[in-house]
């Protein structure tokens, strides 16, 4: 286990203690801020981006406690340490160029999605190390017991807890113009998720019928539609792409966007032929309102236009 053998005895405790809180805050900030923006990893599948900069973060805070010990010994477990997580690191990114996929239950996975997910998980492990670092004895054991309920409350705040209230009390009936929206719509979602159903990559002929029919019904309300395909798993798919232009703010834009797919063996009523659908009023726009129709989300693959990959994963 790592001590903390670098802090000189001489320095007043008071000011040690107070380090080791900021440094500590420090680390839990990181976390956060890994939460807040884990989706920037995924700008670069095949490289574990945060576990990179909590890696490098650790040898700092390492060799801030550990002092000469660790840069006179290469052997020091701390080195060790980032050793393994630079393996990890490099692995997954050999992983990913030498095998993009693998099938698994009789579907194509991409593999930089298990990248993805342990670059969720090993800054973790990363940021418990620099707390034992920082800290020893019973200060230890609170550090490192804060670490889950703190990581509960940040994943409450950054994924979880949805902005604005939700509506009380009785509804208003509704006017005769969105009596028509309704009725529209419903049948609209029927189509998808009845008629059609599952709409996943195991059924491309579905998936081609919801574009199709899709598209017919943008084109029938007077939109230009652009189609975006893509390839993905050997197969070809598209996102189909409106762009209303605004008038006060035209220079800004606002992303309206929605998956017709589905997962496998869903109908997808509510995920998501509801928002797949629903379509904005010409009438709304102020800003450059793209809003956009895609396909294969749920296995994250937003085209070949970088803007919805960026865009949609926040």
């Amino acid at each position: 286990m790592l001590v903390s053998p670098g802090i000189d005895p001489y320095v007043d405790p008071m000011r040690r203690s107070l380090t080791r809180l900021g440094v500590t805050v420090a680390w839990y900030a990181l976390v956060m801020v890994s939460l807040r923006w884990w989706e920037v990893t995924l700008e670069v599948p095949s490289v574990a981006l945060w576990s990179g900069v909590f890696a490098f973060a650790f040898a700092g805070t390492a060799m801030t406690y550990e002092g000469r010990g660790m840069l006179d010994n290469p052997r020091h477990p701390a080195w060790w340490r980032c050793g393994v997580w630079t393996g990890m690191i490099l692995v997954g990114a050999v992983v990913v160029s030498l095998v993009p996929q693998i099938r698994l239950s009789g579907q194509g996975v991409a593999t930089s999605v298990f990248v993805g997910l342990a670059d969720a998980i090993v800054p973790l492990w990363i940021a418990a190390s620099a707390l034992a670092v920082v800290w020893s004895g019973w200060a230890r054991a609170v550090a490192l017991a804060s670490l889950p309920p703190a990581l509960m409350g940040a994943l409450w705040f950054f994924v979880v807890r949805m902005p604005g209230e939700s509506y009380r009390g009785t509804l208003p009936p509704l006017s005769a113009e969105e009596r028509e929206r309704h009725e529209r719509l419903e049948a609209d979602v029927t189509y998808l998720a009845v008629a059609l159903g599952e709409r996943s990559e195991e059924t491309p002929d579905t998936v081609s019928s919801a574009a199709a029919y899709l598209e017919r019904r943008l084109r029938d309300i007077g939109y230009h539609v652009v189609s975006d395909p893509f390839v993905y798993s050997e197969r070809t798919y598209r996102n189909l792409i409106v762009e209303l232009p605004g008038a006060e703010r035209a220079g800004e834009v606002v992303l309206v966007g929605a998956h017709y797919d589905t997962a496998p063996r869903a109908p997808g009523a509510d995920d998501n032929a509801s928002g797949g659908v629903t379509r904005p009023s010409p009438a709304w726009p102020v800003r450059l309102q793209p809003f956009a129709r895609f396909d294969r989300l749920d296995k994250k693959m937003f085209g070949p236009d970088p803007r919805w990959r960026l865009i949609c994963t926040r």
